[in-house]
């Protein structure tokens, strides 16, 4: 970054376009600092009847100005960019989408396990379906290969294959089938073309394939360098810049909205993946420990994402057949009708599951309408969350992580309207926990106001202007993303009345919470602070929901039972600093990986108690809490909140030499 010495802009405008609704957020300069003013959301308009995204964006504009005063559009309906003097429009837009059409593509590569391999994560970052694949063991002749390409009719050929310096004659002839198929088809309809292979066929390539008429030919570093590396972000920043042009040029109103701003119609997911990439720069790294990934899980009514941010590189997994809307059908031929019944507390006819999908798929935007359909959306979503989870692993190898089990994370965001309008915060942590299973200590953080995708986007205006960084810090850490809670989540088989663990809580002011170490310790102990502890026994098989609020700071003691690990080792202890949430601290007790009952009857019992316990019905009964206690915990989190403010982006500087924005480029 040049530094922050350029005019502040004094608005930003969001807007996300799914395949439901569009969701639209004005940010703007509220005492000197970036924080979300207000949002709405209408009904997305891309299809039929209407067939125009603008006119849902103007109809959720609409709402917006109702709420702010503030003017949006002009007479001819088109955005008034830049804000005016008399507060009219706003100085910055920018879009992102996830809804309609996937870009349809077909993949040629060598090895499937490799350079094809290496292609479809690189197809994964964006909105893409994998129609079919050509490679060098397909049966196929030649001939029923451009068939199969000519009856695709594929928006995008992405070609890949070779190490750089390597084999240069099976990924010619690959370019050479490709121009074949190009040649077979119509002027104006032939689809673009994107070169990541072996970095030194590239002016080959562009003498075979750029002289045909109508093509557009693109090239990017190598997907696979070499056998032992993988480079995928090269391939997915310019299969994001060709879903913008393909999204513009197909039916729906993306043209105009896509001149509004200065970086396009940006992919949802590649603009999420960018705030984890964010987050992941800018999490304080513990003394003598090492920096953990941030992962991601945001679930639509068409797609479902999941993602990873790790030593600057970005896992991103899109998958267009998985969805609680649109997709919904299509995600059955993905997950198992019988692990989805599972997750019941009464008995489903897979007829019944069906008839629930179908009505989801003919009719996405309905909710839940009995507890009955909810717990049926909930067990769908956590399947589908499962299986577009399975599809990453694979590509995540190089993450930390404990056998089998999800990687370790620093904190994992959560996504979607199913997270953000559940009837209580518990419902959300619940679904996580079930579907992705977290192990060790992680921190859960929710998007309850749909800012990701925009903030997401909104960073790649950093390379126009210097001060995008910073109003994504203060927007993000201003509560636009609040925790839902600390998870602990050992690792252990869960026995009959066992306790797992033992968690000890001792109040800290601010002052006091700066003044400790990455591991938690305190560099004095106070009999006050002693008188404020709090101690429970959490039981196998159970969750326990220990509150600790908003602005109030705590030490955190966990000790596992002998045969549980929390990170650690088998019943080694962890100590930490935790900072308040909306649920607090999150115990899950329940073993990894998580096992459930055969029986109807015992998940009749199990699962309404699970429920309970998360969302405080069943309260924590403290095994020792001196005079202070819970009310205790609750009054040191009114104070904090009394003495400071939310903590912002450069507050966390001052707290944290390791949070730096001048080492996060965008």
């Amino acid at each position: 970054m040049g530094g922050l010495t350029e005019k502040p802009f004094n608005s930003i405008l969001t807007a996300d376009f799914g395949s439901v609704n569009t969701r639209v957020a004005l940010i703007g300069l509220a005492n000197g600092r970036y924080r979300l003013l207000a949002r709405a959301q209408s009904p997305t308009t891309a299809e039929p009847p209407f067939g125009d995204v603008g006119d849902g964006l103007r109809h959720a504009l609409a709402l917006l100005q109702r709420m702010t005063g503030r003017v949006f559009v002009n007479e001819g309906g088109y955005l008034i960019k830049p804000e005016r003097d008399d507060g009219a429009g706003v100085d910055q837009f920018v879009a992102t989408a996830s809804g309609g059409r996937p870009m349809r593509a077909v993949l040629m590569g060598l090895v499937p396990e490799i350079s094809v391999e290496s292609g479809r994560r690189a197809c994964n970052a964006t909105y893409m379906s994998i129609e079919d694949t050509v490679h060098l063991g397909d049966p196929r002749t030649e001939v029923e290969q451009i068939e199969s390409i000519l009856r695709v009719r594929p928006d995008v050929l992405l070609i890949v294959g070779g190490t750089d310096a390597g084999s240069e004659k099976a990924v010619m002839r690959l370019v050479n089938l490709a121009e074949m198929a190009l040649s077979l088809t119509e002027v104006g309809k032939r689809p673009r073309v994107l070169f990541a292979g072996n970095a030194e066929l590239h002016e080959p390539v562009k003498a075979i394939l750029a002289t045909l008429e109508g093509v557009e030919l693109y090239l990017a570093e190598n997907v696979r360098p070499s056998l032992a590396d993988e480079t995928l972000e090269p391939a997915q920043a310019r299969l994001g810049s060709l879903y913008d042009d393909y999204i513009t040029g197909s039916p729906g109103g993306f043209a105009e909205v896509s001149q509004w701003s200065q970086v396009g119609v940006l992919p949802t997911a590649q603009s999420v993946s960018q705030i984890l990439s964010f987050l992941e720069a800018t999490q304080p790294v513990p003394p003598g420990g090492a920096q953990l990934p941030v992962l991601g899980v945001d679930i639509g009514s068409a797609t479902t994402m999941v993602a990873a941010a790790w030593q600057k590189r970005r896992y991103v997994s899109v998958r267009s057949d998985l969805g609680l809307g649109h997709s919904a059908v299509t995600a059955l031929d993905a997950i198992d009708l019988a692990a989805l019944a599972g997750w019941l507390a009464f008995e489903a006819e897979a007829e019944d599951l069906h008839d629930y999908v179908w009505n989801k798929w003919l009719r996405p935007a309905t909710i839940p309408q009995s507890q009955t359909d909810w717990e049926i959306e909930m067990a769908f979503a956590r399947e589908i969350i499962r299986a577009a989870l399975a599809g990453a692993l694979p590509g995540w190898r190089r993450l930390p992580r404990q056998g089998d089990f999800l990687p370790d994370s620093s904190a994992i965001v959560l996504a979607g309207a199913i997270f953000e309008q559940p009837p209580h915060p518990g419902y959300a942590a619940l679904l996580a926990l079930d579907a992705l299973q977290p192990v060790g200590r992680t921190r859960l953080l929710r998007d309850p106001y749909g800012l990701l995708a925009g903030m997401g986007a909104f960073s790649y205006v950093g390379a126009l202007t210097d001060l995008a960084p910073l109003a994504v810090a203060q927007v993000l850490n201003s509560g636009g993303l609040p925790a839902l809670g600390t998870v602990l989540a050992p690792v252990g088989r869960p026995r009959s009345k066992q306790t797992a663990m033992q968690v000890t809580l001792y109040s800290m002011r601010p002052d006091e919470a700066a003044a400790s170490n990455g591991r938690g310790r305190r560099r004095r102990k106070d009999k006050e602070e002693e008188r404020r502890s709090l101690s429970v026994k959490v039981r196998a098989g159970g969750i326990a929901v220990i509150p600790l609020a908003p602005g109030a700071r705590a030490r955190v003691v966990v000790k596992p039972h002998r045969r549980w690990d929390i990170g650690a080792g088998p019943g080694k202890e962890m100590s930490f600093v935790a900072e308040g949430s909306v649920l607090g601290l999150v115990c899950d007790a329940r073993g990894r990986p998580l096992e459930l009952p055969d029986k109807m009857e015992d998940r009749a019992r199990l699962y309404p108690r699970w429920v309970d316990q998360i969302t405080g019905k069943e309260r924590v009964q403290p095994v020792e809490a001196a005079q202070a206690g819970i009310e205790a915990m609750a009054e040191e989190a009114e104070e904090a909140e009394e003495m400071e403010e939310v903590v912002e982006a450069e507050e966390a500087v001052e707290a944290d030499e390791s949070f730096d924005l001048d080492e996060f480029e965008f």
